[in-house]
């Protein structure tokens, strides 16, 4: 595989060519669904984390305590 000024090449019998154009977009679109899983996990994990962790103490006050 090299590198050109407009082009990522492989050398196969069949070469395909991206330009970056494609590349940053690749890139782009990678990122954003990495990002997009993350804030679903971390939306699920507030959502049902007392379902899951049921263990874990709630932040509830007795009556008569500040």
């Amino acid at each position: 595989m090299y590198l050109t000024p407009t082009a990522l090449h492989t050398r196969h019998s069949k070469d395909v060519v991206m330009d970056i154009a494609q590349v940053f977009i690749f890139d782009l679109g990678w990122v954003f669904f990495a990002a997009w899983g993350m804030a679903l996990a971390a939306v699920s994990a507030v959502a049902f984390g007392r379902d899951l962790l049921p263990f874990i103490p709630r932040a509830t006050h007795k009556p008569g305590q500040r």
